[in-house]
């Protein structure tokens, strides 16, 4: 099937509404953070926990679902237990008694169903998109600003209308429609002269009775008996290496790197022992990355860049009440927002296309743009200044979600790409899980958001330090 056309496009319009739905519903924790607080009379410390523990129960997931979960099984399967996974998350949000109950289902259910859906559909649309590769994933991310445009009116509406328990039972449906949209998650599959080809090689080895020796090449990986095992060697050899290749001309893409886990001789009827598991996941985590300068400043640049663009929405409706603005007010700022961040996307996904522009220091710009923004927030007062913060912050704030993903495309190429994405995700919730309490405890502490915000403009300039080292490293990795 080819890249850039047809079907692709199918697959990035599920990809996006996915994120419409999933990444929207993330951005409505600054709304349901006011109410976390209201209802069960929690402090900022421990509203706060609940969002840590989402964020670290979403980045763990995503390492164990990219590395090891999609070697296992396709990326479709993958989303679709993702999604009953968030929405039964979503559902025991609504019969909560206390914020304890929350942390366990919106912190750790509901964190681990996101991760099943965000990074296994950027994997899904970098494998259909060759050469439009960045403008597809901005194009993917501008999922994540409608949802956030689209659902905080939504829900803070349903919490007007329906209580705080009523609105997650309405959102728990919104949740399941994601169905609708993963089923699309088509495999990839071979060309139709590679599948004649790979069909020429087994009417040599298939009996000429078979109804197999003129069907068309599965897309789903299949090892054989024993049987056919000794006549594929007859055939290519005895050659372990010859034996995987003729696995992988049978599988699709995402299947691809399987052959690393199949049993030898001497491990056939181990497989399924607790140290062969072990092995197989230790190998696939792949942990020599850490000992790169190169993997290490991208873990490092997009774990402190996203810090400011993650975090800032959950904190603009705090911000916003202790700026004395109403919570209609707060739900408009997150609109206006979105609504910036949307075009920040699809024209930063655009104009990265163009020649003469380095991705790198697009985001680099931001990030420091970004910062110094932050460091400012303590001298706002009233709703047009912080309007027009908003509105400078959504223009830019777009440009790192949107090519981030290619970014570390072309520095580790594709081959990496999903291992990689795997870290750069951890290390995304494992800060937010740490720094979503250090936030509650600087308000607590400082008795305002201005040291918050601070601490998140310190960490974007950080970023921006560490992603213009990237060309050097790569230089020097080559």
């Amino acid at each position: 099937m080819a890249s850039d056309e047809g079907w692709s496009w199918v697959v990035l319009a599920a990809c996006f509404f996915m994120n419409v739905l999933n990444a929207g519903y993330i951005k409505c924790f600054g709304i349901l953070f006011v109410e976390v607080e209201k209802k069960f009379n929690a402090s900022a410390s421990v509203a706060s926990l609940l969002m840590g523990v989402n964020a670290a129960a979403y980045s763990v997931a995503a390492l164990f679902v990219l590395n090891v979960v999609l070697e296992k099984i396709t990326i479709r399967t993958t989303t679709i237990l993702g999604v009953f996974i968030l929405a039964i998350g979503v559902l025991t949000n609504s019969f909560a008694s206390n914020v304890y109950v929350l942390i366990f289902s919106q912190g750790g259910l509901a964190g681990i169903g996101a991760a099943m859906l965000y990074g296994p559909g950027l994997v899904m649309v970098g494998k259909y998109f060759t050469k439009r590769r960045a403008l597809a994933t901005a194009i993917c991310s501008c999922g994540v600003s409608t949802g956030g445009m689209l659902l905080p009116p939504l829900v803070q509406f349903l919490i007007q209308e329906y209580g705080l328990r009523g609105a997650f039972l309405i959102i728990t449906g919104m949740m399941l429609q994601i169905l609708t949209f993963v089923s699309l998650y088509r495999p990839l599959t071979s060309t139709a002269s590679e599948a004649k080809e790979t069909d020429q090689d087994f009417s040599s080895i298939i009996p000429c009775g078979s109804s197999e020796k003129n069907s068309p090449v599965s897309t789903v990986a299949e090892v054989p008996d024993e049987g056919t095992k000794c006549e594929l060697r007859g055939h290519l050899g005895n050659d372990d290496h010859s034996e995987r290749d003729m696995y992988r001309k049978t599988s699709v893409p995402e299947q691809s790197e399987l052959d690393s886990f199949l049993p030898s001789e001497t491990e056939h009827g181990m497989d399924t022992t607790a140290c062969t598991v072990v092995s197989s996941c230790y190998k696939a985590m792949n942990l020599s990355f850490f000992k790169k300068p190169l993997y290490l400043l991208i873990f490092g640049f997009t774990a402190f860049g996203f810090l400011g663009v993650g975090l800032l929405q959950t904190f603009v409706p705090p911000l916003a009440k202790e700026k004395g603005l109403s919570e209609m007010q707060a739900a408009m700022l997150l609109t206006l927002f979105n609504g910036l961040e949307l075009v920040s996307r699809l024209l930063s996904g655009v104009v990265s296309e163009l020649p003469f522009i380095k991705r790198h220091h697009l985001i680099a710009f931001s990030m420091v743009a970004l910062g110094t923004l932050n460091h400012i927030t303590r001298y706002l007062n009233g709703f047009g200044l912080i309007l027009s913060y908003i509105a400078v912050f959504g223009i830019l704030n777009g440009i790192y979600p949107a090519l981030h993903p290619a970014v570390i495309i072309d520095f580790v190429g594709m081959e990496h790409f999903s291992k990689v994405l795997g870290y750069v995700q951890v290390f995304h919730g494992a800060m937010m899980a740490v720094c979503y309490p250090i936030m509650g405890v600087l308000r607590n502490f400082s008795g305002s958001y201005a040291a918050s915000f601070h601490f998140l403009g310190t960490c974007q300039l950080m970023s921006a330090l560490l992603l213009l080292l990237l060309p050097t490293a790569k230089r020097n990795t080559d």
